[in-house]
């Protein structure tokens, strides 16, 4: 605590002044982590952004945002993924985690169905959340442990090249794939 509070330019009372230990400091942080979350997708993912935008190049845009986020960030991500794994995360941390992955979703299924070439599947919001399952998993795994050398490394141009052809599977559904037979 004396190294945190230092690092902050405050004092170890100061600290706990405002916070009742490092639990409810973590608390706070990723609170704030979260609400920022939110309002970055509520802008990426805004009709405004998107104007005139078809869903396959909605999907490209999110699709680069996240392996470029992932990409800038990929320190904090990585041990953000292994205290989730490691089941330490508290519920709280858990529960903001599911309540903005289901805004994401939701939002990324309206702004699809906004735009021409719509998703075709007959559960459109499972296929959105397959889709963000199929892109979460592949760039957590290319870019955040990519040192772990299970596959051949990709540049974020290749991942993101390889990934769209089977997202847009997803969202035309079963026996419909479009312009990709």
């Amino acid at each position: 605590m004396a190294d945190l509070a230092k690092r902050a330019g405050a004092s170890v009372g100061a600290f706990y002044g405002r916070f009742e230990g490092k639990a409810a400091l973590l608390e706070s942080l990723d609170e704030r982590v979260f609400d920022q979350g939110r309002a970055n997708w509520t802008e990426r993912l805004s009709s405004e952004t998107n104007r005139g935008r078809s869903r396959d190049e909605v999907l490209r845009a999110v699709v680069s945002d996240v392996v470029g986020m992932r990409r800038r960030h990929k320190g904090l991500l990585r041990s953000l993924a292994l205290y989730v794994r490691s089941g330490a995360a508290p519920a709280g941390f858990l529960a903001r985690a599911r309540t903005l992955n289901r805004f994401v979703a939701r939002r990324l299924l309206e702004l699809l169905q906004e735009a021409p070439r719509k998703v075709d599947h007959p559960a459109p919001l499972g296929a959105v959340n397959l889709v963000l399952r199929i892109l979460d998993s592949t760039t957590r795994d290319a870019i955040l442990f990519e040192d772990l050398g299970l596959f051949p490394a990709l540049s974020d141009r290749e991942l993101i090249e390889s990934l769209l052809p089977t997202l847009t599977i997803c969202l035309d559904g079963p026996g419909r794939r479009g312009s990709h037979d």
